[in-house]
């Protein structure tokens, strides 16, 4: 059986509790803006579907991980999504 990493700083809005991870996708990035991640995600409870929005700098190792097993990579300073 698969262990499930659930991420660090994202809980359903609705029932607080842990929530799996879908898809991520970089924010379009404003002029002097911070670099954000946008999650889907899914409760393991209640089942509710929603996304939420963190910035870069700001994301807790299991969600790093995430992105970066999806191929989304941000290093040093350049923006780089992989194919």
């Amino acid at each position: 059986m698969k262990h499930i990493k659930y991420p660090e700083s994202i809980f359903c809005s609705e029932c607080q509790s842990h929530v799996e991870m879908l898809r991520c996708r970089m924010m379009v990035r404003k002029n002097r803006g911070r670099t954000q991640v946008e999650f889907d995600y899914v409760c393991v409870d209640c089942g509710n579907r929603a996304s939420a929005i963190r910035d870069w700098e700001y994301l807790q190792y299991s969600e790093r991980d995430f992105c970066q097993s999806k191929g989304l990579v941000l290093a040093g300073t350049g923006l780089k999504l992989q194919p």
